[in-house]
């Protein structure tokens, strides 16, 4: 049978309720998006439509559909559902970037199962938009997440994968034209069931790096940029023992300048961070934020209760439940966990 999924946008949805003060309890209202949207595996939050207000894209697996949430004001919001594209088999990722330059929001997004692999949507605007599909990389299968940045800094926006059924961490170098053609490379085939792929300095020399979670490996890696063309890249273990690492996010967590890593590991059921030491090669200290989170599935990271240091919410699927962790300092940071729901079916992604 199929699960219907309210799901969480952080920061729209998750509403703080009266003065939020240090050490103080956050008191959370929560608000549907929509109550008929089946299999959330994956949501991000712009503006879509240039009239400067948050929207929503969802990637929904068993509806095979990457949607837009158009974003219409209101108390309560009123959100209006859009189809951006259909057919996409398990669809399991949804990112958003400008990829042809001409001022508006494109979107990439990733099926699991079959077709297209990863492909993007161009943003032809008009009221309502117009949407028209492209490929990137058909063949690759079990695509489990997708992201975007200027990796080789030409001044447009690359795509990054990761995919489970290849064990790749891969990426797409934008090449221009109309259509935009896409050169694929290679980062590494051997991320055992690849499930997240995340980017940033981490070597503070210029570049942009890579950082990506192998499920079944239980490994966090990160990928040096040594430049070149193509891109040189050098692999280096943050953990080998992350048991089930299932999602990364590259964030600077202790504010000293340098990104560190933050991490869900499923089968583990935990949440933690990885300190970045500096250092040739970069030396990492693990740094746990919370254990028992069942099936752990995303961490994300923010200040929740703006005390000017970044807190952690993340997902336990298999505990129906969302907490966060306030983040108390004191040295490589000191946690006290807060739930927000323990009767959510099965969360995965927030953002």
């Amino acid at each position: 049978m199929k699960k219907n999924y309210y799901f969480y946008f952080l920061g729209i949805l998750l509403v703080l309720l009266g003065t939020v003060q240090s050490h103080a309890q956050i008191n959370f209202i929560e608000h549907p998006v929509n109550d008929s949207t089946d299999g959330t595996c994956s949501i991000y939050a712009t503006d879509i439509d240039g009239d400067i207000d948050l929207d929503v894209l969802v990637a929904c697996r068993e509806d095979d559909q990457i949607l837009w949430f158009r974003n219409d004001g209101g108390s309560p919001v009123n959100w209006v559902k859009i189809i951006i594209g259909s057919n996409v088999d398990n669809a399991h990722s949804v990112y958003a970037a400008d990829f042809d330059n001409d001022g508006d929001t494109d979107v990439v997004g990733a099926a699991y199962e079959g077709s297209p692999g990863i492909a993007w949507w161009r943003n032809d605007g008009g009221n309502p938009v117009v949407w028209t599909k492209f490929p990137v990389a058909p063949g690759f299968y079990n695509a489990h997440e997708v992201y975007a940045c200027d990796l080789d800094k030409d001044d447009d926006f690359d795509i990054l994968g990761a995919s489970s059924n290849l064990n790749s961490i891969s990426w797409w170098r934008n090449d221009g034209g109309n259509p935009i053609v896409w050169t694929e490379e290679t980062i590494s085939d051997s991320v055992t069931l690849a499930k997240s792929v995340h980017v940033a300095d981490f070597d503070n020399d210029g570049d942009n790096d890579v950082v990506g979670a192998a499920i079944t490996a239980h490994d966090v890696i990160w990928w040096r940029n040594d430049g070149g063309s193509p891109i040189q890249w050098v692999e280096f273990l943050v953990d080998g023992n992350f048991i089930g690492a299932h999602r990364v996010q590259a964030i600077d967590m202790d504010n000293d300048g340098d990104y560190d890593i933050l991490g869900a590991g499923y089968i583990g059921h935990q949440v933690a961070w990885w300190r970045n030491d500096g250092g040739n090669p970069v030396s990492w200290a693990k740094q746990p934020i919370g254990y028992g989170v069942q099936n752990a599935c995303v961490a994300y990271a923010i200040d929740l209760d703006k005390d000017d240091d970044l807190d952690v919410i993340a997902t336990a699927q298999g505990g129906n439940e969302i907490s966060w962790w306030r983040n108390d300092g004191n040295g490589s940071t000191s946690w006290t966990k807060f739930p927000v729901t323990d009767n959510f079916e099965r969360p995965w992604p927030v953002f």
